[in-house]
């Protein structure tokens, strides 16, 4: 592209944005929502959603029966969440804390850190 093609999609593309920051300011402040990332590439409906849907809904279900009906799954919770409020509050969360374990079995592949 030549300096005068790269000023007119420049200039184009100025004007396009400021038509967008004009609308915004002048409406309802929300912007609408442009180009391909933004459209849902799968139809999201059918029996394969219906079912995932209501396995989520039964396991949720199940999970909070569970919890309230068995001293081991009651424990178990306990144990699971005092796990994950101990690598939040001490190592910034589990994957921090699983890097740090990691480079501990493995000092050899430590480069930057």
């Amino acid at each position: 592209m030549d300096k005068a093609g790269c000023e007119v999609w420049l200039n184009s593309l100025w004007r396009s944005k400021e038509a967008k920051l004009k609308k915004f300011y002048e409406k309802d402040k929300k912007f609408e929502p442009s180009g391909s990332r933004y459209v849902w590439p799968l139809k999201t409906t059918g029996l394969g959603y219906w079912i995932a849907f209501s396995w989520w809904v039964f396991t949720s279900i199940m999970w909070s029966y569970f919890t309230y009906q068995y001293f081991f799954v009651k424990f178990y919770v306990f144990l699971g969440s005092s796990f994950y409020i101990y690598a939040l509050k001490y190592h910034n969360g589990v994957e921090f804390l699983i890097i740090k374990w990691f480079y501990r079995r493995f000092p050899d592949l430590r480069k930057d850190l």
